[in-house]
């Protein structure tokens, strides 16, 4: 099979070599396991019949992992994105191949994120959300390292923003248009400047998530207790320390990386944990602007802002497995006072308003 004539756009910010590799320990270690349960089986159950079905599952397994193999190479060399003077094209699939145009206006969101195999890996994902289902999951280029992703992201954040530079640069010329952008994407210099330095998460917050990990341990710890039952409470109450402390440690991982700025033209959110995740959500395309409070933030007297566009509610998209998963494109910005929350709400309809409110709907 041929490979296919790259794009400018490809040139320019190319797959990673190592993709193929991603992909091939995402599927070996579903593989190993199902053959290691397998092999196990048929050495501790001494029957003729298992041990056959259980080698032959082993068999199907490798063949299974040698067509997976095949079938990712050739998705790799089909895998085709390119960018005109209107919109962003992406081609990707091999049974059945999928196309999909996404006009730049009509882009709700860009955000660059990475699952655990990309962090080990050092690989990225840029997705690209407008308001529809398909391109959630579809309309992504997955596979590019830091260079390449940071490439592309300012692109289409230049191509959003829709300047006259940005709309007479030609694909090919994309590096010196991320530059532009990289510069201009400075915080707004006004007294209203929005980020996580002048509206932090409050220290309730982290005091809030404490008797959330406590109600999660003890709910999950109970929930699994008839299984331990012949461990007795020493093991029940390990396993309630022990997830109880693990979530502690991911809030305190989780709100030391949190970091979101409200630049010229977009709004900027940060997390991480294990993987990471950068968002930008243009401010042309805000739709809502929400100050919610739960049951337990109000006792705390803590609200979240949810900033939201279109692409806010997209039911479903690919995980970094190779499966579905839910993920809103909402920007929410948690641990804050009603007074802080409702100053944010406010200075973001009021920015809105000024990005051309025909089209944010406010």
């Amino acid at each position: 099979m041929e490979n296919q004539t790259l794009s400018m756009l490809q040139q320019q910010f190319p797959l990673s070599p190592k993709k193929f590799w991603k992909k091939i320990m995402a599927s070996l270690v579903g593989c190993l396991l199902v053959a290691l349960i397998a092999l196990g089986a048929a050495t501790f159950i001494q029957n003729a019949f298992i041990s056959e079905i259980c080698f032959f599952v082993v068999l199907v397994v490798v063949v299974y992992f040698l067509l997976r193999a095949w079938y990712i190479k050739v998705y790799i060399r089909r895998y085709f994105y390119s960018a005109s003077d209107d919109f962003v094209t992406i081609k990707k699939g091999v049974f059945a191949p999928a196309e999909i145009h996404v006009q730049y206006p009509k882009i709700q969101d860009v955000y660059v994120d990475q699952d655990i195999l990309d962090r080990i890996m050092g690989l990225y994902d840029v997705h690209i959300a407008s308001a529809t289902v398909s391109s959630g999951i579809e309309a992504h280029f997955d596979g590019v390292e830091e260079a390449a992703a940071d490439g592309l992201k300012l692109f289409l954040l230049d191509k959003i923003r829709g300047d006259e530079q940005s709309s007479d640069t030609p694909p090919g010329s994309v590096a010196s248009s991320s530059q532009t952008a990289s510069a201009n994407s400075k915080p707004l210099d006004t007294s209203q400047m929005i980020s996580s330095t002048q509206y932090p998460i409050s220290s309730k917050w982290m005091g809030m998530q404490v008797i959330v990990a406590f109600v999660h341990a003890l709910w999950f710890s109970a929930l699994i207790s008839p299984l331990l039952f012949e461990g007795g409470i020493i093991l029940v109450l390990a396993t309630f320390i022990l997830i109880f402390l693990c979530q502690i440690i991911y809030y305190v991982i989780w709100r030391g990386n949190f970091h979101f700025a409200f630049l010229p033209d977009y709004i900027q959110l940060f997390t991480q944990v294990i993987a990471k995740s950068e968002q930008h959500m243009p401010y042309r395309t805000v739709q809502d602007v929400i100050v919610k409070q739960g049951i337990i933030e109000r006792m705390f007297g803590l609200a979240t802002v949810s900033i939201q566009n279109a692409a806010a509610n997209q039911p479903a998209q690919r995980s970094g497995w190779g499966g579905m998963t839910n993920k809103s494109q909402a920007v929410d910005i948690p641990g804050q006072t009603p007074e802080d929350a409702n100053k944010i709400a406010e200075i973001v309809r009021s920015i809105s308003l000024t990005r051309n409110s025909a089209r944010t709907g406010l």
